[in-house]
């Protein structure tokens, strides 16, 4: 299943079998996959008692590299993630999200 909005973006969901979710989008010559994993358990270190502990990964290309200066970018997902889910729905667990673009 492929949708497209608008002529220049293509979006396919549930692309990865093995994530709780996911979806390609592409536009023009850029692609990005996104897959989230979670709730689920998590390290004693990352347990937080009263809601799920966010966690996001942004890579930059199919060879598995991590973009270092993307810290600010994860940040900034992170806290929208956290007011997006209801985490006080799900303490004690861990909520993955990883991007890679393309």
């Amino acid at each position: 299943y492929q949708r497209r909005v608008r002529g220049q973006l293509t979006i396919r969901p549930s692309i990865l079998s093995r994530a709780d979710g996911s979806c390609q989008v592409v536009a023009g010559k850029t692609a990005v996959q996104s897959a989230i994993y979670g709730p689920k358990g998590t390290t004693r270190s990352k347990e937080n008692i009263d809601q799920a502990h966010f966690s996001t990964t942004l890579v930059q290309d199919s060879g598995g590299r991590k973009v270092f200066s993307s810290t600010n970018i994860e940040n900034f997902i992170n806290k929208t993630l956290q007011s997006a889910i209801l985490g006080s729905f799900y303490p004690r667990t861990g909520i993955e999200l990883t991007i890679q673009t393309q």
